[in-house]
């Protein structure tokens, strides 16, 4: 409690000299994003007009009116507590002044070390799609509750249908579990097949204080693949790479650029793929109309929900909702950029690696066209050619002959065509076009790409991937797909900035695809 004063008199006194301020992260707040931003706003021209020190080290100078850093782990962002201080001097240089926010960075759903009151969901989590059942399991956890009498009203579709107490014990107390989390449970009946949404409303009893609230979608289907279907692989020929792909699915997420997905969707369909892939599955973040009008021009298996979920969410929906043994996961700025008779040479390869439980992984992104951005090259080149070893497998993008520069940890597991194999500590997660099997991803890895906040995902699924035992392998080929954005830019992908600056919003599908097919 006293560190609490000190820090709020240090706002307090900020607030007077208003020269410089942090506006993110908020004083006792917990990020729960991939890496950090530290934002800052100086309202004095001077340059330099301060600096920032992050955990008593001081890390940049403030040099503008409005700075923003991006942390993560190669910056030494660490998951815990930290403490941000932006110094800034007066214009004669004779005073000094300061602004301080500690905050808590988390990935992991650690519980908040400020008191923060949140709801972690377990069954069903966010946009999952369910088997049909009118009689839906409910659980979910609160963080924070302590020795207070709660109760939590359930909202379904915008009607309140229950209201229950926590889980309790032989004796009576409410279940808490050893991370500190106070466990809920129940089942809501006679829900109907389509999408809803639920939102769960945390009282005090005592006070009738709201302390917590969390929103909610899920999808209920009678049509979805049984597991044990997707399990048996015995039908595919492993022997002959350029069988029929059939057994394999594309699964598409897009998130932004309507040209960009109808250049996609046309070098997959102009090139012949289509006509070889057993399903082609698309999820659109947040059911844009235009997305979805390009998308069913394609498929009928287009699906969404009205509100964005989480990347390792919608990865796990595409998952559950695909008939077909194995499925590969791209985004909509992933182009084909090979012949027809390389992809399905290629794509079937990958497949038989896969059937015959040699690899668990298979990557697809071309490896002497892989596109910008290459995240893994540019650190290498900013880091002076430092090598990350969880990473090995990604540098066949830039390194000759990797499985010789890296011989401890790459091999060639496939020959014409060619394929690498690492296990997952040297080929770590990422949401590069990828392809699995497909009930591998739904049982195995499903169930940590679906707790995902839309922002967390793919650095701790990653840590989960490290560690795994035996290891996870992947394989990596000289691979089919290309990354090329034409149009929008999503958070955090510098790099990937639109080629076109002329506005879109009302071109009709004809316009876009016109467009399309002038880049192809």
């Amino acid at each position: 409690k006293m560190q609490k004063k000190t820090f709020l008199a240090i706002l307090c006194l900020s607030s007077v000299f208003s020269e410089v301020r942090i506006q993110r992260p908020i004083n006792s707040s917990v990020v729960r994003t991939q890496s950090v931003e530290i934002e800052i706003f100086c309202d004095e021209a001077q340059n330099p007009c301060g600096w920032l020190d992050l955990d008593g080290k001081t890390i940049a100078e403030v040099s503008s009116h409005y700075v923003s850093f991006i942390f993560s782990d190669e910056q030494g962002m660490r998951e815990g507590v930290h403490n941000v201080t932006v110094w800034a001097m007066s214009q004669n240089g004779r005073e000094v002044r300061s602004h301080t926010s500690i905050f808590q960075f988390s990935r992991n759903f650690d519980v908040s070390v400020f008191g923060d009151v949140e709801f972690i969901l377990q069954t069903p989590t966010d946009g999952q799609l369910l088997f049909s059942n009118p009689q839906l399991p409910l659980q979910f956890a609160a963080t924070n509750l302590g020795e207070r009498q709660v109760t939590v009203a359930i909202e379904l579709d915008g009607d309140i249908v229950k209201e229950i107490k926590p889980k309790t014990s032989p004796l009576g107390s409410a279940t808490v579990t050893v991370d500190g989390l106070t466990e809920f449970e129940t089942t809501i009946r006679d829900v109907a097949d389509g999408q809803h949404m639920i939102n769960l409303v945390l009282f005090d009893d005592q006070t009738l204080e709201h302390l917590a609230s969390k929103k909610f979608v899920f999808e209920c289907a009678d049509w979805i693949a049984p597991a044990h279907h997707l399990a048996d692989i015995s039908g595919f020929d492993g022997s002959d790479e350029k069988s029929s792909l059939k057994d394999v699915a594309i699964g598409m997420l897009v998130s932004i650029g309507p040209k960009t997905l109808a250049r996609t969707l046309m070098s997959y369909n102009e090139s012949g793929l289509l006509g070889h892939l057993g399903q082609l599955l698309i999820f659109i973040q947040g059911r844009d109309p235009l997305l979805w009008e390009i998308a069913s021009q394609f498929t009928r298996d287009v699906y969404g929900f009205h509100d964005p979920i989480g990347k390792g969410n919608a990865w796990f929906y595409l998952a559950t909702a695909c008939s077909v043994p194995f499925l590969a996961l791209v985004e909509e700025d992933f182009v084909l950029t090979v012949s027809i008779d390389e992809a399905v040479l290629r794509l079937g390869t990958a497949a038989s690696l896969l059937g015959a439980q040699r690899v668990d992984v298979a990557r697809l992104r071309h490896q002497l066209r892989p596109g910008e951005p290459l995240w893994v090259e540019r650190s290498f080149i900013a880091s002076d050619g430092k090598v990350d070893g969880t990473h090995l497998l990604h540098y066949l993008h830039f390194v000759p002959l990797p499985d010789r520069v890296f011989s401890e940890a790459l091999s060639v597991c496939h020959r014409f065509p060619t394929f690498l194999c690492a296990d997952g500590q040297h080929a770590e997660y990422t949401n590069n076009p990828v392809m699995y099997r497909t009930y591998w991803l739904r049982d195995v890895l499903g169930p940590h790409l679906a707790r995902d906040d839309y922002n967390t995902m793919e650095r701790r699924v990653a840590s989960w991937w490290r560690s795994q035992a035996p290891p996870i392998r992947v394989a990596q080929g000289q691979g089919v797909f290309e990354h090329e954005r034409i149009d929008g830019e999503r958070s955090g992908q510098a790099g990937s900035r639109a080629k076109d600056e002329d506005d879109f919003d009302n071109w009709d599908i004809e316009s876009i695809t016109a467009v399309a097919r002038s880049r192809l």
